[in-house]
């Protein structure tokens, strides 16, 4: 029997386009938005299209939630988020739509596996990355 997880959501206040300053500042506001909320995170790192940052993996209990953490998400500028659902099958969901589009199942993969790709997520807690299969 496969586990059930809670709703998450792996988000980031960083933008490419942006100096390591403003990201950073940037990610402190995002982390305490999320505190102030009473969300349940982890910081994470993340790899998206290429490029490094710093992530957060935020679980979720109602449906409210996903459309805050996505309009939290879209004033950061985010492209997208990666959705979880609770057998962490993924999905991208875009910020400027709420489009969302089903990309496969979020699950464990060996370090040499992430980094040969352009997007995984790692956390340090666990000691272990991640990657849509």
């Amino acid at each position: 029997m496969r586990p059930i997880y809670k709703k998450a959501i792996i988000m980031s206040a960083e933008r490419f386009d942006a100096s390591m300053g403003q990201n950073s500042i940037a990610t402190d506001e995002l982390r305490a938005a999320l505190a102030s909320s009473n969300y349940s995170f982890k910081e994470v790192l993340g790899m998206y299209k290429g490029v490094s940052e710093t992530s957060f993996f935020v679980e979720y209990n109602n449906g409210g939630a996903l459309a805050d953490l996505n309009s939290l998400a879209s004033f950061y500028d985010q492209e997208s988020i990666l959705h979880l659902d609770e057998d962490r099958n993924a999905s991208l969901v875009y910020c400027d739509s709420d489009e969302e589009t089903k990309v496969g199942l979020f699950q464990a993969i060996d370090k040499s596996e992430a980094f040969k790709l352009d997007a995984y997520t790692y956390c340090p807690q666990l000691n272990m990355y991640f990657a849509v299969k």
